[in-house]
């Protein structure tokens, strides 16, 4: 998206996460100490002379043949074609010669935004908390940072030396990817997504990852991101939006159902009930990320081809990576016997900002309680029936 839409959109989403926060069926599963929630675009590519034909950085020759995108594209579908020219012809972008000059400039516009706002709200620096939310090629870049990343940042020794482009002044709480292409990245980097050694701080003692080998991985590790809690939320509908899930464990993801976020029109305040006891509720098991109870004595045979240790690993990295046990989330859209899906998809990568459903799942998870217990019953990771096969 070109700037001014994307200012757009985000004063447009601002507006929606005030009015979530204004809700008391989202004010009651917040924490008590939380203050508010500011949205702040974060235009990158302003910094930049981003043209049709790509970034450049040499002089023009006027002897040089110079050609845009427009004039190597057909006429005909023009509706597919721009979408393609606005959202895909990004990647190849970021894949030439020109990524670190792209990176650079995220950085150094996100510390930019982060050390106005520090400015304007002392204090800040001490005892706020930021979380980044990255769409489609911004996910991707979002993931290259923080995965480069220290695992903790001295914030205020950060804002005296701004001219630092290497990595964020700010720690991340929360990473939210939403239309994100990130799984294709990591695939061909033949890389996972691991917890970084060290991070959260709130992990209790048994999911500490210093304590357990093969579970964390360390700074400049690709996917191994300096953050708490990693969401990954897909519009079904949407062609560029990638799980996330099978990156860390591909047969611990098989073994649990899709976690779907409840939509604001229909399911969701079916659920105020969850919302209002799931930070406290202790009458039902927890049985979410908890390896199946056997109802007899596992044979010889089940022991030695059944990997226990291979699940409890995959267990520990998904409860590292997210409270709720899973990084994957789905929104609910679309639907209707006179629906066409072709056509739901064409609007389906840009739906997330104006996503009731996302919003509030925004707000919630942002606010709640850090940890397990401050999670929604209905978000969290649930196996399929007969656990791992």
């Amino acid at each position: 998206m070109e700037s001014f839409h994307f200012t757009h959109a985000m004063n447009s989403f601002r507006r929606e996460v005030n009015v979530e926060l204004g809700s008391d069926t989202v004010k009651q599963h917040l924490r008590k100490d939380m203050g508010g929630i500011m949205v702040l675009p974060v235009n990158w590519r302003a910094t930049l002379k981003m043209e049709e034909g790509g970034y450049r950085d040499e002089p023009d020759d006027p002897n040089l043949n110079r050609y845009k995108i427009s004039d190597i594209t057909p006429d005909s579908l023009p509706s597919v074609r721009g979408i393609i020219s606005d959202v895909m012809l990004d990647v190849p972008y970021y894949l030439s010669d020109h990524h670190d000059t792209l990176i650079a400039a995220v950085i150094r516009e996100a510390n930019r935004v982060h050390r106005l706002w520090c400015q304007n709200n002392p204090g800040f620096e001490q005892y706020g908390r930021v979380h980044v939310l990255g769409h489609s090629l911004g996910s991707v870049m979002a993931v290259d940072v923080l995965s480069k990343q220290p695992t903790f940042v001295d914030t205020k020794l950060a804002l005296e030396d701004p001219a630092d482009p290497s990595h964020f002044s700010f720690n991340t709480t929360n990473l939210y990817l939403c239309g994100s292409p990130a799984g294709l990245f990591l695939l061909l980097k033949e890389a996972n997504i691991v917890p970084r050694r060290g991070r959260p701080l709130t992990s209790p003692v048994d999911l500490n990852p210093d304590a357990s080998a093969g579970v964390s991985g360390e700074q400049h590790t690709y996917g191994c991101l300096a953050i708490d809690n990693l969401y990954n939320i897909i519009n079904p509908y949407d062609p560029v939006a990638l799980k996330l899930n099978a990156t860390i464990d591909t047969i611990y993801a098989a073994s649990l159902k899709s976690t779907h976020i409840p939509s604001t029109t229909t399911s969701w305040f079916s659920f105020s009930n969850a919302l209002r006891g799931s930070a406290s509720s202790t009458t039902q098991p927890d049985s979410m990320l908890k390896i199946p109870s056997l109802p007899r004595l596992p044979s010889n045979v089940e022991l030695e081809t059944h990997n226990f240790t291979r699940e409890e690993l995959a267990e520990k990295r998904f409860a590292l990576l997210n409270d709720n046990g899973t990084v994957d989330f789905f929104l609910r859209y679309g639907g209707g016997a006179l629906e066409i899906q072709y056509l739901t998809m064409l609007g389906a990568h840009s739906s997330y900002w104006v996503s009731r459903d996302f919003t509030r799942f925004i707000v919630l998870e942002t606010g709640r309680k850090a940890g397990r217990e401050g999670t929604l019953e209905v978000c969290r990771a649930v196996k399929r029936r007969g656990g791992l096969k």
